[in-house]
């Protein structure tokens, strides 16, 4: 990259979702449902999140916060893919895995504290560990100076240390969830679009 432009536009998808869907995961039902649904053999919930003052799991979720990459990380579960968001216990040793060891996770994820956070999430092929970074976006939301400096930084890091799969995942016959990326990218942005929004 160094310093060239990351033109996001060409490596960017849109996500629609039903609007009032935001006002049931605030309430706290939504997440519970897919706590209960999604949590057994899945990395993207985990047991914590039941007592999280983070993600509650019976609780008014503030401001909505995680219902971007939780939504779409769903999308990708549903696909027979496998996503990472909150790299704790199991899911950072899997990112340990799948990026090359700790040193790449110190670089790149270091921990769910910490500032600047890696892209949303990671998702992954379960049976070859390829994989590629997606950062969740709403429809007009943008970057932050922070995330224009440093996701480059997450790329070139990748392209110097190859990780294992030594290429990001992806799946042709799956635009809507991989746009195409060039050789030496490894993060796309999904952008989420309630239905009640016009184009």
């Amino acid at each position: 990259m160094n310093g060239k432009p990351m033109n996001w536009h060409q490596r960017t998808v849109e996500c629609p979702y039903p609007a009032a869907l935001q006002d049931e995961y605030r309430k706290g039902t939504l997440l519970r449902q897919w706590y209960e649904r999604y949590r057994e053999g899945h990395l993207l919930f985990y047991e914590e999140m039941k007592n999280s003052d983070i993600l509650p799991y019976s609780a008014p979720v503030k401001d909505a916060f995680g219902f971007n990459e939780l939504f779409v990380g769903i999308k990708y579960l549903d696909a027979g893919y496998e996503a990472l968001c909150h790299y704790r216990n199991e899911a950072r040793e899997k990112a340990k895995e799948l990026l090359g060891g700790d040193a790449a996770v110190k670089k790149i994820i270091t921990n769910f504290e910490s500032y600047p956070q890696p892209p949303d999430l990671l998702v992954f092929c379960p049976k070859t560990n390829r994989f590629r970074f997606v950062e969740c976006k709403r429809k007009s939301e943008k970057f932050t100076k922070r995330q224009e400096e440093f996701f480059p930084e997450v790329e070139n890091y990748l392209n110097k240390n190859r990780p294992p799969c030594e290429r990001a995942l992806a799946d042709p016959s799956r635009e809507d969830l991989f746009p195409p990326l060039l050789a030496d990218q490894w993060i796309h942005i999904v952008r989420l679009v309630p239905d009640n929004v016009k184009k």
